[in-house]
């Protein structure tokens, strides 16, 4: 596929007419992705000696093909999905100039890199805590299909030396299916909380207890942080918890409170719109669209204006101490042990062959 082409170009490109072309656009819903396709994408075609049109194929993904065949009853369009598997890849590392650019030159792929910054994000800045000397070990997946490498899968284990201090995490799927990164004893690497709920361009009022009101002029306390957005932009739910309150309150306009578990509440002013899907009493996890950015209430520009309380007190969004997420439950604590001993024993034995393999 190249840039500017359409079915219709291809078609014409190889000797096929326009009722090639009809005859494979009227199988219906599972021809739908040939409408988006994208340069530098293959389609490979099957053509009689006369160039009669006898079929293609259309990798449209990494995992799924589109397949054409002309049969007796005509055209017929199926999706396959190829078996993908995987093997277990290790990697590791010292930081010379950046945790990026060592990575990459032990053939860590970029979005690994990016993965294992998220990984230990609440452990580590990589902004400004990593140094020249530091570590890092990596267990990930590499994908193949039909024995040809594809790509990589998730980060399995990890580990991460930051001015000698050693911080490790494993990947654990619990019974219920949820997925998440834990240190070896069960403690979770995340927090329980989001830093910031929307995407925003400035920081235009910060949490005081004595500013002056930009539209009353008077002072008052601003027990909360104003995060600029433009009107529009998604506002998620900073943690879980349960909609305790959502509408028109009084200076914060469209408004909605959330009474989170433990002692936590955060509020989210001067909204344009809520999430249709909401109302009070509405249970929400964190990182759930909640509502939109906007000015409604007292508000000078479009903004949201975003509170975190705990016990009733309002604290400093910006620097409170965050929660961590709650560590590996009880009951699924055997099988946690299970599953993860597995991943930090092939970490140790394929990181010995990985380091002979350098000597």
């Amino acid at each position: 596929v190249e840039s500017g082409d359409s079915l219709s170009k291809i078609f014409s490109r190889i000797g096929l007419g326009c009722s090639d072309v009809n005859a494979v656009m009227s199988l219906g819903d599972e021809v739908k992705r040939l409408r988006s396709i994208r340069p530098g994408e293959k389609m490979i075609f099957r053509l009689s000696p006369e160039n009669e049109f006898l079929g293609l194929s259309y990798d449209f993904n990494a995992t799924r093909t589109l397949d054409i065949q002309r049969s007796e009853a005509g055209l017929i369009a199926a999706e396959i999905e190829h078996e993908v598997s995987s093997e277990k890849t290790y990697r590791e590392g010292v930081i010379r100039s950046s945790l990026y650019a060592s990575a990459i030159n032990t053939g860590v792929s970029p979005n690994l890199v990016m993965e294992l910054a998220e990984i230990f994000g609440w452990k580590i800045d990589f902004l400004s805590d990593v140094r020249e000397g530091d570590e890092f070990r990596i267990l990930y997946e590499t994908c193949f299909i039909d024995g040809e490498e594809i790509g990589t899968g998730n980060v399995l284990a990890a580990e991460f030396i930051n001015q000698g201090k050693s911080f490790q995490a494993v990947r654990y799927t619990s019974p219920d299916g949820r997925t998440a990164y834990y240190s070896p004893e069960g403690a979770s690497l995340k927090r329980g909380f989001l830093r910031y709920p929307v995407e925003f361009s400035r920081i235009s009022s910060r949490f005081s207890l004595n500013r002056q009101h930009p539209i009353y002029g008077t002072m008052r306390a601003h027990r909360g942080v104003d995060l600029a957005a433009p009107t529009g932009t998604p506002v998620k739910a900073a943690g879980a918890g349960r909609v305790d309150f959502i509408g028109w309150q009084n200076g914060y306009g469209k408004v909605i409170y959330i009474q989170h578990d433990g002692s936590f509440t955060t509020v989210y002013g001067h909204l344009s719109r809520f999430n249709d899907r909401l109302k009070r009493g509405s249970r929400v996890e964190k990182g759930d669209l909640i509502g939109y950015v906007g000015m409604t209430g007292d508000a000078t520009g479009p903004h949201l204006h975003y509170e975190f309380r705990v016990n009733g007190q309002h604290k400093d969004p910006l620097t409170v101490e965050l929660p961590e997420a709650d560590p590996i439950p009880s009951q699924h604590r055997k099988d946690f042990l299970a599953q993860t001993q597995g991943l930090l024993d092939d970490m140790a034995s394929l990181g010995n062959e990985y380091r002979i393999a350098q000597a």
